[in-house]
């Protein structure tokens, strides 16, 4: 998903990021998008596009289908099959899309590290764990939200579910971990 940042409201002095485009992919064995879509938001509203980030602007959004039109389609998707929702911060996600799923496997609950200037624990972006086990930059630039959500599903389909084998391989105790510099079993003959 993909977010914007509305201005404050005469009934809200905050600025708050609101969803601006959103997708879904299927499972094995293709990872298939199924569900993709724009937000249209007031260009009036909006204080920041995130471009760098998003790759969003107001020429992209200008057509796009209500957001409130969206929100309902991912509603009715998520109510008829209540399928397992995966992703990385998907409270914020579903904060921002103002929907209530309970049926989540957030990434971020699992992969955290300690930092000494924050309070503690912090959660690991998605680009960082999946730079870590598939040594694929994304993320560099603008973010493909397809993209992300492909990656999100191979993370839970590829590693969660096959935990033995991966832990093994990057000598990882039981989730959540600590997100350090794994090493890596040398092939032994």
């Amino acid at each position: 998903m993909e977010k914007i940042v509305l201005k404050p409201t005469t009934n809200n002095s905050k600025c708050f990021n609101i969803a601006a485009e959103v997708s879904l992919v299927s499972g094995l064995p293709d990872y298939e998008c199924f569900f993709h879509a724009f937000m249209y938001q007031n260009h009036n509203k909006v204080l920041s596009y995130n471009h760098w980030i998003s790759g969003l602007d107001r020429r992209k959004l200008k057509f796009a289908p209500a957001f409130e039109f969206v929100r309902n389609q991912l509603k009715f998707i998520l109510s008829r099959k209540l399928p397992l929702l995966i992703g990385c911060n998907l409270k914020d996600d579903l904060i921002s899309l103002k929907i209530n799923y309970e049926n989540t496997f957030d990434l971020q609950s699992f992969f955290y590290e300690f930092n000494e200037s924050r309070s503690g624990i912090q959660p690991i972006s998605l680009r960082r764990i999946v730079k870590k086990f598939y040594d694929t930059d994304i993320q560099f630039s603008i973010h493909d939200c397809i993209t992300d959500a492909r990656y999100s599903l191979k993370i839970y389909q590829e590693i969660f579910l096959d935990w033995k084998n991966v832990s093994e391989k990057f000598l990882l105790g039981n989730p959540p971990f600590s997100f350090g510099d794994f090493p890596k079993l040398e092939n032994k003959k």
